[in-house]
């Protein structure tokens, strides 16, 4: 009877390590450290708690600019227009600036009627337009037109062209990309050495005018 109890013994041991019942072993039935990442199956692993956090890594190249902001309560609106009949200096075919020295309108200082050049306040699309009106006498009174002039002769915007004597009116209007600091004028071309002048009109057409369009 000792045998048999002790086969009978032996034989339920045996019995239960090889039929346990499903989910019947947790964490209370396993030894510390028993289970390693070789005993579990293919794509399951053991995650412990997070470490400590690691050192900054360097630090990463400047971002993109994003565009500047644009200042409504300044938003580079300006006109300005000519007081004086001003004589042709130049001699032969060139350009000569167009004296405004009449700010009717600038709120944030961006003409100087001393140069009566525009300095662009930011980066950015601004908007100008320009007419000149002149007197050329005489039958050899030949080309004549207004433009749009920066320091940057890509950028030049150039207006109605006339030939002829007489009073003659050119205008001209365009969009120009400028950075901050740039300056625009204006410039009055004549082809020939003639008494040209810029007219002093009563109507003030002899002008120039602008504002910011939108930031770059």
């Amino acid at each position: 009877m000792a045998g048999l109890a002790l086969f009978v013994s032996l034989g339920g041991t045996g019995y239960a390590v090889t039929q346990l019942p499903k989910n019947s072993v947790g964490s209370a039935q396993l030894k510390r450290g028993s289970v390693t990442n070789e005993k579990l199956a293919r794509g399951v692993a053991v995650t412990g708690p997070a470490g400590p956090r690691g050192p900054r890594g360097a630090e990463g190249p400047a971002g993109l600019r994003g565009p500047s902001a644009v200042d409504l309560q300044n938003p580079a609106v300006f006109r300005a227009h000519n007081a004086d009949a001003q004589p042709y200096e130049k001699s032969g075919p060139s350009y000569q600036t167009v004296k405004l020295r009449v700010e009717d309108y600038d709120p944030s200082g961006v003409f100087d009627p001393g140069s009566s050049h525009f300095t662009a306040p930011r980066d950015g699309y601004y908007w100008f337009y320009a007419t000149a009106v002149t007197q050329a006498p005489g039958p050899n009174a030949n080309r004549f037109f207004v433009s749009l002039v920066a320091a940057d002769p890509a950028k030049e915007i150039r207006g109605t062209d006339f030939a002829g004597t007489g009073p003659q009116q050119s205008h001209v209007s365009g969009l120009m990309r400028l950075e901050r600091g740039q300056e625009v004028w204006v410039g009055v071309f004549r082809s020939e050495q003639v008494g040209l002048s810029i007219d002093n009109d009563g109507g003030r057409l002899t002008s120039f005018g602008g504002y910011f369009v939108s930031p770059l």
